[in-house]
């Protein structure tokens, strides 16, 4: 009974947070920033290797930057149309993000971890760079 007692503030923490995110904006978020640039790395790369295995040039600069952007863009847009706690909306993103990382590519496990810490990083960069921007808009 008494562990019951000592959980009902979490609860009430957890809930009160959760109803607080705006999960319209979570979901779209993710899938335009991370289901959609999936499927066009995967088109555009099985456009840009030739039948032989050779890459066109340029093709590795390409997917580099496909493989960047999005979680960049992901915590931007995210943390830009947040209404409130937009830092704790962009943590979201960014879990649902490296959860869908870590299903989606077939490395090694400490690959697919690094990978995974790497895109949290930079969904977490991409929000740093629109809240410093929001505070010299505001003023």
């Amino acid at each position: 009974m008494s562990s019951v007692r000592l959980l009902a503030p979490l609860q009430f923490a957890m809930s009160y947070y959760l109803r607080r995110i705006d999960w319209p904006l979570v979901f779209l978020a993710a899938l335009g920033c991370y289901l959609l640039p999936s499927l066009l790395i995967g088109t555009i790369s099985m456009s840009l290797f030739k039948e032989s295995g050779e890459a066109a040039p340029g093709a590795s600069t390409l997917l580099l930057l496909l493989f960047v952007l999005p979680p960049i863009f992901s915590g931007w847009f995210t943390a830009r149309l947040a209404k409130e706690l937009p830092k704790l909306q962009v943590g979201v993103v960014g879990l649902l993000g490296t959860g869908y990382s870590l299903i989606v590519r077939s490395n090694t496990f400490g690959t697919a971890l690094a990978l995974a810490a790497l895109m949290f990083a930079l969904v977490c960069l991409g929000a740093f760079v629109r809240l410093r921007w929001r505070r010299s808009d505001d003023a």
